[in-house]
């Protein structure tokens, strides 16, 4: 039991079982009637391990196994026989097939005999028909694809079909042969459906071979679904080329011609294209040419009546898209044509028809259109019957329902009737021309004693007039019902309001004017009836005093001096426009003679007549006189008009301030001539004085008064009930225009509601950072939808960050700045790259919006591991093309080995796992954040150790995952799946078969090259990558000249003969006085690096410091050893980094490698040596191609990029203990100059450094140092 257990363990961690282990699992297994289940998991793991299993175990196996028990182990293993290659006897194969009968395990044993057909042994047709019957249930694209793969190689066998046809049994076989072709039919069928592109390929091919192999006639149900699939997004040319070629040999049908010819429509223009679609009898259009006519009516106005007609032709209309009924919907409430209105009615009335049901977008777009456009309303009718509307369209369609019967309605039922018509249009309710028309036929019974019948007929009418201006001269009959009203004082606040617009609009020439008149002045006069309507009166009278002459001056005469600002300043404009039409009022003249005597007095100084003047202050609430004191008269009015605004608002100093700035900027507006700023500011302060706004509001209105013309500004200041409203939706609705693409064919209307729809939604503000983002609406369609979406997902002014862009890119910004707010703490432009990638593929702002709102944290600590966590998901999600939806799937059978697919997965998974190696913070962090620094030493680590590594799996795993790193580091790319899976392939540890890769052009052979040698030299191999072409290897290894020093790897050489090749090797570095200050510092770059480095010291303590402190590979004492002996133990010499010269300089030339390099940072055994000697080798430059060249740190130090690069790093390093340094501190400068003197002559230890400790010191050192000879000598 104990060597079972051992053994259990062992093969679980991968090892290898021997020989005799295998024998004791037999010997066990003959000394037990049974076999233990220990022994059943040990042969699993051996299995998995992809070791073969003896065929006397097998047999063994087979004999215990029972095809009607559920022995899981078993199956496993004979899954794993399959895919280690082994035989599989004819016994074990026939009790498989009996066990499919076991529904338990049906599947899994299935797909041993999937995985053994994919090793090119043949099924029985009963297999076959076994895999046709589960066919259909598999969601999974891969298990899908492998099981495809099994169907299409059954049908290349032409013998599985063959008929014999002198057997007894021909006809029955005939029967079963063509059952079985359309099962097959069925099964690819399937594919067509469900599959991805790779699948649909493969299925497609399935077609062709029982056409060409077989002569089979395809079944309706295969063209219908190869039509079909022609007409899909997801169908490319290369697959539509592969159905041509299937159905052009294939019976067709009218209807399935027409369809093919409508999919392979050829034309050069979007014109050409209607034409061409039209040319067709009731064709049933397909989705392709939908999409291609909804972008048609996007951008292509002048081609709207076409594409229409051409949907009106359609037989189909049940199936056009939403996306392009959304812009039938908006072409409907923006078009001014009439053709193109009535087209879109026509079109969504027979959509309706055939029981589509509509989004609620699109019925909102035709309840919207349902005020203006003739037979709106039928659709929503037609909607109704389809599908449940809002109560209120509802409500809205049996009140329009009902202005057909009205003539025919009894008096109560008219008056229910028109109760209710008042009531909607008070609300808003908006009629077209034709429904107007029909209520304004209304004539009141004569016999009828209901007064609110008549009453709600008059503000009916009232009603219209505000709805539609024009009425007041096309409709003269309208503004005589509204008189004889008055005349016959059944008044209210509707009809006075609407008064006053007629009087503006008709200039008091109606024809009971001068009766009406009469009539409100006697009501004036009557001080207690109707006193709630006096005011609305009041203005009545003023407004035609101002039009026309008017004597009856008294009752305005009373007003003037009232303490209500709104009754004086409406008397004083009456009394001044009688004034100037020649009627003079001496009460009217006592009150101007009266404030000029206040203000003379207040002001000290005289003051002028000035009507403009009197009226401002008639109108304010808040007088303050001393706030003029000092400025000139043409400047009283604008000072005092500002006070009482201000003074209205009852702001604090900072919206003061403001308000003050705004106005100011109003006034210096280039396009407003002088004195029109003080218009506006008059008919300002009037809106303020008879309506009650926030300032805010008001505030908003002046912000936009330089945005719009002044002409329109004063217009709606004057006569607008909602000049707010109204100048910002003048404000938006210009911004609208100014981008439109099409101007002339929208309609103003839509326009205007349009910018009333922004401002309800977004406020002023957000609307304006809305247009300077977009620089052109391109589609109506489009930009309603980006609308729609900021107001769904509350998008703020902050969330809108680009300018002048399309439509398009601010949706995309829009999404990646909603998904992003959702993270606190992260990289945000790493995550709006990755977010912008996945929207780039098959991934939707929905799909994402879900997996964001999952992310909830619990505190703050969890919550930035969490989010960054997130943020490499999404990172991975984008990386490999993971889709949105991954379907639950049984075990897939990669035609590769199982275990590579597994390795490739914990690659990627690798790259974001951070290593938990010791007494260093480099490797706390993600491998995806590291640096090229760290890589670096990640690799000096990994050539350090790699021999001692048992785990080959784990170090190919680490060595991708970090390799992976560096080439996006160094190419700003990713490896790809192809690439990874490729490396997996060749350095499969647990694989002892030869490995053969071909890897299409385009792929990256190079890559995978350069990732395969990075591994081996790794490992501490030579390594040469051998290319057919002189060329190739030049460009490559310039490719990747930056990549192997990523890895701690120099690209040594490149062989130029009739193949060249790449070699890289370890390069070996000799550094002599390894021990001092310098080559201290040199070894340890030189190990940072990846080299192999060598040195020489002065004494035997010294070298072993270099070999167990600072870990060179190899250090020997210059002076008990000889330099030449040492060098010779090794490859050649890479590089010399010198500071003795003399002899070691000589052994180094003996050793060097050709092209070596030389670097002289000084030859201190030749300074002050009388007897020394040249360099008796120099031949070797020549015969070796060296390069030698010499440096002093001054031409260095004086370098800003080598400051910056240095001072960067090293002290760094210094720090954290990664370079080790050691120093001989002299205290006091007075040994100064012994200890420089020690340095120079001894050369055994330059780590010299002097500690300063006082003034007087110095003075004594600088006089020993002057009995020193230096060639330099400097004082600090």
């Amino acid at each position: 039991n104990d060597a079972i257990s051992y053994l259990y363990t062992k093969t679980k961690e991968g090892k290898k079982l021997t020989i005799n282990g295998f024998r004791g699992l037999s010997k066990a297994r003959d000394n037990h009637s049974v076999f233990k289940e220990e022994i059943l998991r040990i042969l699993l793991n051996v299995s998995n391990n992809g070791q073969i299993i003896p065929d006397e175990l097998i047999d063994k196996l087979v004999i215990i196994f029972d095809p009607d028990q559920v022995q899981h182990h078993l199956i496993e293993i004979f899954e794993n026989l399959v895919e280690n290659n082994q035989n599989i006897s004819t016994e074990l194969s026939l009790k498989l097939e009996e066990t499919l009968k076991n529904p338990l395990i049906c599947d899994q044993v299935l797909s041993i005999f999937v995985l053994h057909s994919q090793k090119g042994n043949k099924l029985s047709k009963k297999i076959f028909i076994k895999i046709l019957d589960i066919f259909s249930n598999i969601k999974n694209p891969f298990i899908m694809q492998e099981y495809l793969s099994v169907i299409c190689s059954f049908i290349q066998e032409k013998e599985n079909f063959e008929q014999e046809s002198k057997n007894v049994f021909g006809r029955i076989f005939k029967f079963f042969s063509t059952s079985l072709i359309s099962r097959i039919q069925t099964a690819l069928i399937y594919t067509l459906k469900k599959g991805n592109q790779n699948v649909i390929h493969t299925s497609l091919s399935g077609f062709k071979t029982l056409i060409s192999l077989h002569k089979v006639k395809l079944e309706k149900k295969s063209i219908e679904a190869l039509l079909s699939l022609a007409t899909k997004v997801i169908c490319d040319g290369n697959i539509k080329e592969e159905i041509n070629m299937i159905l052009d040999v294939s019976k067709l049908d009218e209807n399935q011609k027409c369809i093919l010819k409508l999919c392979n429509l050829k034309y050069n223009s979007n014109e050409q294209l209607l034409d061409r679609l039209i040319e067709f009898d009731k064709p049933k259009l397909l989705e392709q040419n939908f999409d291609q006519i909804n972008f048609i009516i996007d951008n292509c106005p002048e081609l709207n009546s076409k594409a229409l007609e051409t949907l009106l032709k359609c037989s189909n209309k049940e199936d056009i898209p939403d996306k392009l009924l959304d812009s039938i919907g908006v072409l409907l409430a923006s078009s001014i044509s009439s053709t193109i209105i009535s087209s879109c009615c026509r079109l969504l009335a027979e959509t309706a028809k055939t029981g589509r049901k509509f989004t609620n977008e699109i019925i909102s777009i035709v309840a919207a259109a349902q005020d203006e456009k003739e037979g709106s309303i039928h659709i929503l009718e037609l909607i109704s019957k389809n599908q449940l509307i809002s109560k209120e369209l509802q409500d809205r369609i049996h009140l329009f329902s009902q202005i057909d019967r009205m003539m025919n309605m009894n008096p109560t039922s008219l008056g229910e009737f028109l109760n209710r018509i008042r009531q909607e249009l008070h609300e808003g309710l908006k009629l077209s021309n034709q429904l107007i028309e029909k209520i304004l036929s209304i004539k009141i019974p004569t016999n009828n004693n209901n007064q609110n019948f008549e009453q709600d007929l008059i503000d009916i009418f009232a009603l219209v007039l505000i709805q539609n201006p024009s009425y007041y001269s096309s409709q003269p009959s309208i503004v005589d019902s509204l008189e004889k009203a008055i005349l016959s004082k059944k008044i209210n606040k509707i009809i006075l309001n609407v008064y006053q617009e007629v009087i503006k609009v008709k200039q008091c020439q109606t024809n009971n004017f001068p009766n009406v008149l009469n009539v409100f002045i006697d009501i004036l006069d009557q001080n207690e009836k109707y006193i709630e309507f006096h005011f609305d009166i009041l203005v009545c009278i003023v407004l035609a005093f101002e039009i026309i002459g008017i004597s009856k001056l008294e009752p305005l005469e009373s007003r003037l001096f009232s303490n209500d600002e709104i009754i004086r300043s409406w008397s004083f404009r009456g009394l001044r426009a009688a004034y100037e039409n020649g009627y003079e009022s001496v009460i009217f003249q006592e009150w101007c003679n009266n404030i000029i005597d206040n203000l003379e007095k207040d002001i000290g100084t005289k003051v002028d007549r000035d009507l403009d003047l009197f009226e401002t202050i008639a109108a304010l609430k808040y007088v303050d006189f001393t706030k003029i004191r000092g400025k000139s008269q043409n400047q009283w009015n604008r000072e005092l008009l500002i006070f009482d605004l201000i003074e209205r608002f009852k702001v604090n100093e900072e919206e003061r301030f403001h308000f003050y700035k705004t106005w100011l900027k109003i006034e210096e507006h280039e396009e407003f001539e002088k004195g029109q700023s003080d218009i506006l500011l008059k008919l300002l302060h009037r809106i303020l004085l008879n309506n009650t706004m926030p300032f805010n509001q008001c505030y908003d209105a002046i912000k936009i008064l330089d945005t719009i013309d002044f002409e329109d500004a004063r217009h709606v200041l004057s006569y607008s009930r909602n000049p707010c409203l109204d100048l910002q939706k003048k404000c938006l609705g210009k911004s609208i225009y100014q981008r439109l693409l099409n101007k002339k064919d929208v309609n103003s209307k839509y326009i205007d509601n349009l910018a009333s729809n922004m401002i309800s939604k977004f406020g002023l503000d957000v609307s304006h950072k809305l247009f300077d983002a977009i620089k052109n609406i391109d589609s109506l369609r489009e930009f309603e939808n980006i609308l729609n979406f900021a107001e769904k997902n509350n998008i703020k002014i902050s969330d809108i960050y680009v300018k002048e862009t399309t439509i398009s890119i601010l949706k995309r910004s829009l999404e990646i700045k909603f998904l992003g707010n959702q993270i606190k703490k992260a990289d945000r432009r790493k995550l709006a790259v990755h977010l912008d990638n996945l929207l780039d593929k098959s991934w939707t702002f929905e799909q994402l919006n879900v997996i964001f709102s999952n992310l909830v944290v619990a505190s703050n600590s969890v919550e930035n591991v969490k989010e960054r966590n997130f943020v490499y998901v999404l990172e991975i999600l984008s990386q490999y093309k993971i889709p949105p939806t991954r379907k639950k799937s049984r075990k897939s059978f990669p035609s590769s080995s199982g275990t590579d697919r597994e390795l490739a997965s914990r690659i990627f998974d690798n790259s974001e796992q951070y290593k938990s190696y010791p007494k260093s913070q480099h490797w706390s962090i993600y491998i995806a954040q590291w640096t090229q620094d760290q890589i670096r030493l990640w690799a000096n680590i990994v050539k350090m150790n790699a021999h001692t590594c048992t785990n080959t799996e784990n170090l190919i795993i680490e060595s991708l995952a970090v390799i992976k790193q560096a080439n996006y580091l160094d190419t700003g790319f990713h490896l790809t799946d192809t690439q990874i899976l490729s490396c997996l392939v060749a350095l499969n540890p647990k694989s002892d078969k030869g490995k053969l890769l071909q890897v299409e052009t385009g792929e990256g052979k190079s890559t995978i090259i350069s990732v395969l040698a990075v591994i081996h030299a790794l490992k501490g191999e030579n390594v040469d990558i051998i290319t057919s072409s002189p060329i190739l290897a030049e460009r490559d290894s310039k490719e990747k000249a930056k990549f192997y020093p990523a890895v701690s790897l120099l690209l040594f050489r490149i062989l130029k003969r009739c193949s060249s090749a790449v070699n890289l090797k370890i390069p070996r570095v000799c550094i002599t006085g390894a021990s001092g200050a310098v080559g201290q510092i040199v070894g340890q770059l030189a190990k940072r690096e990846g080299l192999k480095v060598i040195g020489s010291a002065g004494s035997d303590d010294k070298v072993k410091w270099l070999e167990k402190e600072l870990s060179f590979d190899h250090a020997f004492n210059y002076k008990t050893a000889d330099p030449k002996a040492e060098l010779a133990k090794f490859n050649a010499l890479n590089i010399y980094f010198d500071n003795v010269g003399g002899d070691q300089l000589e052994a180094a030339l003996d050793a060097a490698a050709n092209h070596a390099r030389f670097i002289e940072c000084g030859m201190i055994s030749q300074y002050n040596e009388p007897g020394a000697h040249g360099i008796r080798n120099l031949m070797h430059i020549v015969a070796k191609r060296l390069k030698l060249q010499g440096f002093i740190i001054l031409g260095k130090a004086t370098d800003p990029d080598f400051q910056k690069d240095f001072y960067s790093k090293v002290p760094k390093w210094i720090a954290s203990g990664e370079l080790k340094v050691k120093e001989d501190v002299t205290k006091g400068l007075e040994q100064a100059a012994e200890a420089l003197v020690e340095s120079k002559f001894q050369h055994e230890d330059d780590r010299k450094v002097l500690s300063v400790v006082s003034v007087n010191d110095s003075r004594r050192a600088r006089l020993q140092l002057q009995n020193v000879k230096f060639k330099h000598c400097y004082y600090l």
